[in-house]
């Protein structure tokens, strides 16, 4: 029997290679398990006090679910949406203790057409851009 002219050890590192560039092809600034990431959100959690619960795929939050997070110095934040790929997708949910947001999401933050109601059940509809 005629030996392999490529031994195992160069062919677990070849499979060793594939596998790190896959695992370092993730988003810069995505955070949670690595099997199910999601997308940056502001304000940030600080230190890792983020929930999520809902369906991942392929690394990344995917579909209907909600994402909990606690920002330093701030209650927790609380979104609901449909996510692809770690990233809301379409019209969200956002509630915080400023109050209640329903409408298009960037970064976790109000970004579009949309309707806030505050606190004090004021409510604002209309244009919002990075949260203001």
């Amino acid at each position: 029997m005629r030996a392999s002219p490529f031994p195992l050890t160069a062919i677990g590192f070849v499979l060793l290679s594939f596998a790190g560039v896959a695992a370092a092809a993730a988003p810069a600034g995505y955070f949670g398990d690595p099997g199910c990431l999601v997308a940056p959100v502001e304000p940030a959690p600080q230190f890792e006090r983020f929930k999520w619960n809902g369906p991942c795929k392929d690394g990344y939050a995917e579909g209907k679910g909600v994402l909990e997070w606690l920002p330093k110095g701030w209650n927790t934040y609380r979104l609901e949406a449909v996510f692809q790929r770690g990233q809301v997708a379409g019209i969200g949910t956002l509630v915080s203790e400023r109050g209640k947001y329903t409408g298009p999401l960037r970064n976790g933050q109000p970004h579009g057409e949309g309707r806030f109601e505050q606190a004090d059940d004021t409510v604002y509809a209309g244009g919002f851009v990075d949260g203001k």
